[in-house]
């Protein structure tokens, strides 16, 4: 995949230096990049935390994370081929994990590394907080002067209600964090 991406990179007139490394070790200096990308990672693997503490080590001052994953306020998600799966207690979970790594792959659509870990935006937001990094979800995101009327109304409303945006991360299935770090 490396000696794709380094052609294609080459064919588009681009220099990327390409390295294989490790969420948890990354081959990168501290503070040495301007964003680091996390999308649909930490539900997967088993120390997330320490996939965070790289991926902020080798963030610049400024630099923003992007994180994409799982959301345990959302009754619906894809993760798992179980009604309202993500509500479940953590024990019931770790037992629908063990199925769908041994007998039962199917309740994890065939996965190889199910979802062990449930996030929501809040959680996350305090615990990157500890790494001082301010946190924003995807409704502070938007652009509240694009599309319609209609559009920019209920755009205002997520953007300045807590209550609406509470809302709207239950009815959204993953979530999204845009760290910045300070």
């Amino acid at each position: 995949m490396i000696d794709i991406a380094q052609r294609r990179g080459n064919d588009a007139g681009l220099m990327i230096d390409f390295k294989v490394g490790s969420a948890t070790a990354l081959p990168y200096d501290n503070e040495s990049m301007d964003v680091c990308l996390m999308p649909e990672l930490l539900e997967h693997v088993q120390d997330w935390e320490i996939c965070v503490r790289e991926a902020v080590r080798v963030l610049r001052r400024q630099g923003v994370l992007f994180l994409s994953t799982t959301n345990f306020l959302c009754p619906v998600q894809y993760e798992f081929n179980l009604p309202l799966y993500s509500w479940y207690p953590a024990i019931l979970k770790r037992h629908c994990e063990q199925l769908a790594t041994t007998t039962r792959p199917a309740l994890a659509n065939y996965a190889r590394y199910p979802a062990v870990h449930w996030f929501s935006f809040y959680r996350l937001r305090r615990y990157l907080a500890r790494y001082d990094l301010e946190c924003h979800d995807r409704f502070q995101m938007l652009d509240p002067n694009s599309g319609s009327t209609a559009r920019q109304f209920i755009t205002g409303l997520l953007r300045q209600s807590a209550f609406f945006r509470f809302v709207g991360q239950i009815c959204s299935t993953g979530t999204v964090v845009f760290a910045v770090k300070r």
